[in-house]
């Protein structure tokens, strides 16, 4: 009778450059929860990167599966295509902070999020947007680490929350595969706000706008990167068509949220702010203003109580 498999921690597969940090696709789906289309952060930018395609994480191990093994059926075609590297397509995010550059994807076979910190170049000239990449042991990426793991609630227990929930409610239990994943961010208080004040009868993709106006306007760049243009495809047919997007690299230049001293600084009237969010004034609809003064009541009290002597 063959053993029993035992399940075993698939380690990480990290590109050149990146930490890992341990966060199953149950436990937090990034598409899910730092998209811009989820709504609930909107400074997160995505690119599409490909590197070459990983092998198969494996996720059990037994004595009986690692005894027997199976002979390759074409040696020649299996060369071949491990001399030629098949590329896959991956998601990356990036995120400024106030001092960094935080980029972040996630390897959903192995259950890890790889992440790598980008800082500005010390000693460069003024104007100028160089970067250099953190070391993956260094002090830089173990604060990131450890701001990615608060700022993704990662200690929170949501799969067992998820589990506890689901067997008291059938509701709940129904619907809850369509989110697994998704989960409340730790975001800056500040950044938050700021958000849901522009959040006022909008869209999600005009929030979005309004916040990067936000950092444009009143916060200088921290630093750029260059993504490499996607690869040329081997049909030739494909190839003419890819010619000319082959030499168009993508440039990001990242500036950090404001605070509220640069708003304080740059925002001193309000006609600024409106051009930094793109509104004109005079044609926006009215809306309820707080007032301090006290509103009367509008029914009348019918009597009164008196004490008798």
């Amino acid at each position: 009778m063959p053993a029993k498999a035992e399940s075993i921690e698939t380690p990480p597969c990290a590109p050149p450059g990146y930490s890992a940090l341990k966060a199953s696709s149950a436990d937090v789906l990034l598409e899910l929860t730092i998209s811009n289309k989820c709504g609930q952060a909107f400074r997160w930018r995505s690119v599409q990167v490909w590197e070459p395609r990983l092998p198969p994480a494996a996720v059990t191990t037994s004595s009986w599966s690692s005894a027997v093994k199976k002979e390759p059926e074409d040696s020649g075609v299996e060369s071949q295509a491990l001399s030629k590297p098949e590329l896959e397509e991956q998601t990356e995010w990036s995120l400024c902070l106030h001092d960094r550059v935080v980029l972040v994807r996630q390897d959903i076979d192995r259950g890890y999020i790889y992440h790598r910190t980008l800082v500005p170049q010390t000693g460069r000239p003024e104007g100028a947007l160089d970067a250099i990449s953190a070391e993956p042991d260094s002090s830089l990426s173990q604060e990131t680490n450890e701001w990615l793991a608060d700022y993704l609630s990662l200690r929170v227990p949501v799969t067992e929350l998820t589990a506890y929930w689901s067997s008291r409610d059938p509701i709940f239990a129904k619907q809850a595969p369509r989110f697994m994943g998704l989960r409340m961010l730790r975001q800056d208080p500040w950044e938050c706000l700021c958000a849901f004040i522009c959040s006022s009868n909008n869209n999600i993709s005009r929030i979005g706008q309004m916040v990067s106006k936000l950092c444009t306007e009143f916060t200088p760049p921290m630093l750029e990167l260059t993504y490499p243009s996607p690869p040329v495809s081997s049909d030739p047919e494909d190839s003419e068509a890819e010619a000319g997007a082959s030499d168009l690299n993508l440039l990001m230049v990242y500036h950090p949220f404001p605070s509220a001293a640069d708003w304080r600084e740059k925002a001193s009237n309000r006609s600024s702010v409106n051009s930094a969010l793109g509104i004109v004034p005079n044609t926006s609809p009215p809306r309820l203003r707080c007032s301090a003064r006290r509103i009367p009541s509008r029914t009348k009290p019918t009597h009164r109580f008196r004490r008798d002597h």
